[in-house]
């Protein structure tokens, strides 16, 4: 492996990381801004992580790990705990769906990973799912519109976003 692959894994680590640091600032501290900053980051890092490997012939094994393993803590996993710890899921049903959310994830990262056109993307990505979801959270929690209605409306979208990631729907990668 060389310098850049090397380079290009190092970034997506990183992103790992930021999302490791996001859930545990959430979880010990009860922090939520600079834990959705991280995953914001996190994003932006996905976002050329692999276009970076794809441009410079780079794409390897590890890499995809790396990628995979980021996009299920950073958007599928850190949100979700997010959600949990913003007090937006005092109802009954918050375990069916985020199992729903975080099945589809894993479906949609599992599905991407084996397809062979490299140019075409099937269904929403993880990594706008979670983004998306990060910042209803956030805006939830920073906002006084709680209680009910805002855990019902929050289920909605994640049930929005599940069927969304598994969703057939095709378009080019950028």
């Amino acid at each position: 492996m060389n310098l850049k692959a090397n380079v290009i894994n190092v970034l997506t680590v990183l992103g790992i990381v930021l999302g490791m640091l996001a859930i545990a600032m959430n979880l010990l501290a009860g922090w939520l801004l600079l834990p959705a900053a991280l995953i914001l980051t996190s994003a932006l890092i996905a976002l050329y992580d692999g276009r970076l490997a794809r441009r410079h012939n780079l794409v390897s094994t590890v890499g995809a790990w790396l990628d995979l393993t980021n996009d299920l803590l950073s958007f599928a996993i850190a949100p979700v705990v997010f959600a949990h710890t913003c007090s937006l899921t005092g109802q009954p049903a918050f375990p069916v769906v985020v199992a729903l959310f975080l099945l589809s994830a894993l479906f949609r990262l599992r599905r991407y990973h084996l397809q062979s056109d490299s140019q075409v993307m099937q269904g929403l990505p993880t990594t706008v799912s979670g983004v998306v979801l990060t910042m209803v959270v956030v805006g939830f929690a920073l906002s006084s519109f709680k209680g009910i209605a805002a855990s019902w409306i929050l289920y909605a979208l994640m049930i929005l976003l599940s069927i969304l990631m598994v969703s057939s729907f095709r378009w080019r990668k950028s």
